[in-house]
Formats: C-alpha cells, structure tokens, sequence
C-alpha cells in the first residue's frame, strides 16, 4: 500500500512511548510489573530502535536507548544494552542532542563498568565526554549522573581520594535538589569504593542508609544490590548469620527480578564467600561453577574473567585436592539456575 514507512513510524513512536513510561515506572514500586510489562514487549522495543536506527532518526534513537536503559539494566542485560548503546552513539549528528548525548554516554559507561576489567577501563572516556557535554550545557541532571559514574571509575581505578571527592559532590548535588532516588544511588557508589578499599564497616553502615533510601522510593533492584553488600560486608567482619540473612532477602529479590546478572553476582561474591568463612569449601567452589553458568548463559563472561576465576579458585584447589576440586566444580556446572539458588538458600551457614 506504500505505507510501510509511516507504519514503522507509528509503531517507533507508541514504543517510545511506552519505554518512556518505563523509564520512571522500573525505579519505583511498580517496578516488577513494568519489568515484565517491557520483557513481554521487548522484541516491539528493539524492532522500534533498530528501525530508528537504519532510518537515521537519530534523536528518536538517543530517547529510545537511553529510556531503555534501567530496563536493560535492572534486567542485568549489561552485554546487550552496552551493543546497543553504542551502535545509537555512532550515529551521525549525536552532539546535536546534547542532553540525550550526555546521558547515553554515561549508560554506556555504567554497562562496561559492570562487564570486567577490560570493559570498565573503557568507561572512562564515555564518562568524561559526558560530563563535558553536560556542563558545557548547564545539564544540571546529567553533571549529577556523570559525577557519580565518574566516581565510580576512579574507585575501579583505585584513585580512592578523587573517588570519595566527586561521589561526595554527587551526593551533595542529589540531595539540594530532592531527589531521593539520586541520593540512594550515589551511596551505593560510595559503598563500591568502600568494598574495594575492603573498609567493610564504612561499607555497613553506607549499604544501611542506600538500603533505607530505596526501599522508600519502591526500587527493589537496588533493595537487592545494597542487601548483597551488606551480607558481604556482615561476612567479611566475620558475622556469617546475619550475612547469609541479608544475602537469601538479596537472592529472592533477585529472582523475582529475573535479574540473571545479579543472581550470580550474589552466589560467587557473596554466598560463596559465606561458605569459604564456614570452611566449607565444596559447596564455595560448587556456587562459583554455578554462577560461572549463569554469567555466560547471558554473554556477561568476560576474557579476563578467566584469570579471576583461576586466581580466586587457588586456595581452593589447594585445600579439596585436585579430585574433590573437580568434583565440586562439575556439581556446580550441572545445576540449572534455579537448581543453583535453591542450593544457595540452603541453610547451611553459607
């Protein structure tokens, strides 16, 4: 009928409103409905955005990645928002839409922070054009998102005293314009830093305040990633009960999510290490070829990921002997995920 154009039109344009609505809906209590409302959709979403893209209406593909993003996010779906977000950024004229730039460019950034060693030191030139960008446009919003993925980079980069300096800015900046949601967020940064510094009682405390802010605002993602930090942080000062506590309240979150990123973030960093504190270590080495499992089932495995692996599993193969080792480690590999959460759930003190 020679209407094929206008139809992909008017099927780019309902979808982008609808990932719009999700955008705000996927940060707050209703968030698991609009998670499942957006999953059930989200071959719609990405035809809309792939015709956005081959047609070069390069804003209308700036707003459709960029309303996308927590959707991919919350969903752990790193890998594929980061392929997607780049190819948006790639599109000729993206400066022209400085706010929609600025705020691509830290997604960006935020997905290759979450995907490794080699991964995340390509975050820092996403963050710092952002932010560019941002002030250069008195973007007040996404100086604040910038700064506190900026903070997170120097934290990954072990730059500790600039880290605490620009979260603390971050934090600053969220709280003067009430944004609460902002606010929690930039905490949680702040307890990344803490982690990786291994200051477990500054990471209690912090994981305590994020925890509180995001359960007023309804975000039961973030309820579940500040959950998993505190039972990491009650594990590692020794306190394996109420790690394991916070950790299951953590997992369960994360399965009603179907976040499969989270899901095995919470089984390696943190229920694995409860066993290891428990000296039971087969069921550690079990849980990390489980969530190994997890990771690549959903493209989230990274080359230097391998190197961890072995230099985490040392100790281990040293203390089961090698036939136990492997034993532990095929078990692991042999469980399905859900198979994998329900051994995590165990009471087994870790």
């Amino acid at each position: 009928m020679g209407e094929e154009t206008e139809v992909h039109n008017w099927h780019l344009a309902y979808f982008l409103d609808l990932a719009e609505r999700g955008d705000q809906e996927t940060r707050g209590p209703k968030q698991i409905e609009w998670l499942d409302r957006l999953n059930a959709m989200s071959d719609n979403l990405r035809a809309a955005l792939e015709w956005a893209i081959e047609t070069r209406q390069t804003d209308t593909a700036l707003q459709m990645a960029r309303k996308l993003h927590w959707f991919w996010f919350v969903r752990g779906d790193h890998t594929g928002a980061r392929r997607w977000l780049q190819r948006v950024l790639e599109m000729p004229d993206t400066p022209l839409h400085p706010e929609a730039y600025a705020e691509a460019l830290t997604q960006l950034a935020h997905h290759n922070l979450q995907l490794g060693e080699k991964a995340a030191r390509e975050a820092r030139p996403f963050v710092e054009q952002a932010l560019s960008v941002a002030r250069t446009n008195n973007d007040r919003r996404n100086i604040d998102r910038a700064l506190a993925m900026l903070g997170l980079v120097l934290a990954d980069e072990r730059n500790f005293a600039a880290a605490q300096s620009i979260l603390e800015e971050s934090k600053a900046l969220y709280q003067e314009v009430h944004d609460e949601w902002g606010y929690a967020h930039a905490v949680i940064c702040l307890v990344v830093q803490s982690e990786i510094q291994k200051d477990w009682a500054t990471a209690l405390a912090l994981s305590q305040q994020a925890l509180a802010g995001f359960q007023k605002v309804g975000d039961r993602y973030f309820q579940s990633v500040a959950l998993r930090y505190i039972g990491r942080a009650y594990v590692n000062q020794g306190d394996v009960t109420n790690g394991v506590a916070a950790l299951r309240e953590s997992l369960i979150l994360a399965q009603q999510l179907d976040n499969k990123f989270q899901i095995a973030l919470v089984l390696w960093r943190s229920f694995a290490e409860a066993a290891l504190r428990a000296e039971k270590t087969a069921r550690a080495v079990s849980l990390i070829s489980a969530a190994i499992n997890v990771f690549q089932s959903i493209g989230a495995w990274m080359e230097d990921d391998d190197l961890l692996f072995e230099n985490e599993l040392v100790p281990c193969r040293a203390a089961l002997g090698e036939s136990a080792f492997a034993a532990a480690m095929e078990e692991g590999r042999a469980m399905t995920m859900e198979q994998a959460i329900a051994y995590a759930l165990e009471n087994q003190g870790g």
